[in-house]
């Protein structure tokens, strides 16, 4: 990689596995999915070493509900943008809290955006979709 600035570490790492020996340009939404990735990974790195105890809980709960409000919010925006695509999972952070892989693959496999928000209310976030 050339260029003034190179991502530290894993970033970096992560970054030069989307190379392709053509030089093309990586796809945007695996490049999103993988850094995002990184990012939730170090930030639930630190909150484990760093943090105990309700602060500890508290920043998990709200880091978790993050991760599964971004994977949520992924699916829906496919499932209504790009309907033809098949495979969700790449561009998912590969994390949950509440959504637990089986309600994520429900709602991969859904057939629109209107049957993902149905089942999001089976979830524990249900009562957001409510409205």
């Amino acid at each position: 990689m050339t260029g003034w600035w190179r991502p530290p570490g894993a970033a970096s790492t992560t970054l030069e596995r989307l190379r392709s020996a053509d030089g093309a340009l990586p796809d945007y939404g695996v490049t999103e999915a993988l850094l995002n990735g990184v990012y939730y990974q170090k930030l639930q790195s630190i909150i484990r070493r760093k943090y105990d105890g309700d602060v500890r809980r508290i920043m998990e709960k709200s880091v978790g509900s993050q991760v599964d409000m971004l994977n949520l919010m992924h699916i829906l925006r496919m499932k209504r943008y790009f309907p033809q695509e098949d495979n969700y999972l790449p561009v998912l952070l590969p994390y949950h809290y509440k959504l637990k892989p089986q309600m994520i693959h429900a709602m991969c496999a859904a057939p629109n955006a209107e049957a993902v928000l149905e089942l999001a209310q089976q979830t524990p976030y249900g009562r957001i979709f409510d409205q």
